[in-house]
């Protein structure tokens, strides 16, 4: 099943490591080289972007259906270095900015948890019995800001706010990136099918970034044979929550 969303599947190579999320030692040296190569090789034979957008993890991928979301995969997890694999592919490092109010902004350390309230001592975003991404956002993911109390940063995050800690700036700066602002309530979907199912909703007034555009696809299996077609309907890639998130544009 590869991502868990066919999708996905029809639209990305897999990498698949043999580490585990609990277990920082288990993403080693030997394993991170042979990644970086690889990686290297598809963006260079098939033209893919370096970035955050276009390199995800399973735990980035959205889930196909709302009541499917709590089983999507939740690899690599926090101990994965994004940072040290960007730096390793060559990617610049961030500039930093500080962040502000109504603009995008990317993560640039590691990974940080997400509170409901500017407040380590407040609850948070999601509670301890759900999984950890829920409420953990990393390195390279992007989001509006939606609020600041001193260090404290609300974004967008999942069609609420989300708060977490930027002491001198080493969480999160600046960015620049395409953002899309609902004028109403908007559907967010995890898959860009005819018949694709809302997995999320973006409340008027909310803004997330826009970070790719794409083509719809329907996927069919005949005869156990994947047949993939593109059906017209345009879409906007975005961070919506620690996973990307599609949203349709009107046909022109």
């Amino acid at each position: 099943m590869h991502a868990g969303n066919w999708d996905i599947n029809c639209r990305s190579l897999g990498i698949e490591q043999e580490a585990y999320v609990d277990s920082a030692v288990s993403f080693t040296p030997v394993m991170l080289n042979a990644l970086v190569a690889q990686i290297k090789t598809y963006a260079v034979q098939y033209h893919i972007p370096l970035d955050r957008a276009h390199i995800l993890g399973h735990d980035s991928v959205p889930t196909p259906s709302a009541d499917q979301a709590i089983q999507m995969h939740q690899d690599p997890g926090r101990y994965f270095d994004w940072p040290r694999l960007f730096k390793a592919l060559g990617q610049t490092a961030y500039t930093e900015q500080p962040v502000q109010v109504d603009q995008p902004l990317v993560i640039t350390c590691q990974n940080a948890t997400l509170y409901k309230a500017p407040s380590q001592s407040g609850e948070l975003f999601t509670t301890e019995n759900e999984p950890s991404w829920t409420r953990t956002i990393s390195y390279g993911q992007s989001y509006v800001c939606a609020a600041t109390q001193g260090d404290w940063v609300a974004i967008w995050y999942d069609g609420q706010l989300a708060w977490f800690l930027n002491t001198n700036g080493q969480v999160a700066s600046q960015y620049a990136v395409s953002v899309h602002r609902a004028q109403s309530d908007e559907p967010v979907y995890g898959s860009t099918g005819r018949n694709a199912q809302s997995v999320g909703e973006m409340a008027s007034g909310q803004a997330y970034t826009v970070v790719d555009q794409l083509t719809g696809i329907d996927a069919t299996d005949q005869a156990g044979r994947l047949k993939v077609c593109e059906n017209g309907q345009p879409f906007k890639q975005i961070w919506f929550n620690h996973r990307i998130g599609f949203i349709k544009v009107a046909k022109k």
